[in-house]
């Protein structure tokens, strides 16, 4: 077992099974190609879908602006779901190598400028796409 080297475990992997977050951009920059998951309480995932509106969750595939990595959402995140998105990296040479491509590309955008910036300006798109426009409602 490996305590606290996360990165030289990523590195390691052949593919990770991961939570959607930064932990996904950690990945990415390692080029570990990878299944994001993505499970809260129904009250937390219904909330979320009326204040925001995007077409990931993953951020990878939000700053790539496509999906690059396979999203398992809520319901979909099953024992037999992960199984199959996995073998399915796994077992096909030519989708990992692709998705290991498109994990590169992100990573060198990412290491143009501020990274951090650029996940500002995602959260503020994110943010002015809701149904409120972006505006806070005083109280």
């Amino acid at each position: 077992m490996i305590h606290g080297d996360v990165y030289r475990v990523l590195k390691a992997c052949d593919l990770a099974l991961v939570a959607s977050g930064t932990a996904t951009l950690e990945a990415a920059i390692l080029e570990t190609p990878m299944v994001i998951v993505y499970r809260v309480s129904f009250f937390s995932y219904w909330i979320g879908k009326l204040v925001i509106s995007v077409p990931f969750i993953g951020l990878v595939n939000l700053v790539a602006g496509e999906e690059v990595v396979p999203e398992l959402i809520q319901g979909d995140v099953t024992p037999e779901r992960l199984a199959q998105e996995a073998m399915g990296i796994l077992e096909h040479d030519g989708k990992r190598r692709v998705m290991i491509k498109k994990l590169r590309a992100l990573r060198e955008t990412l290491g143009q400028g501020s990274a951090s910036e650029r996940t500002a300006r995602i959260a503020l798109e994110m943010i002015d796409s809701s149904p409120t426009g972006g505006e806070t409602k005083k109280r």
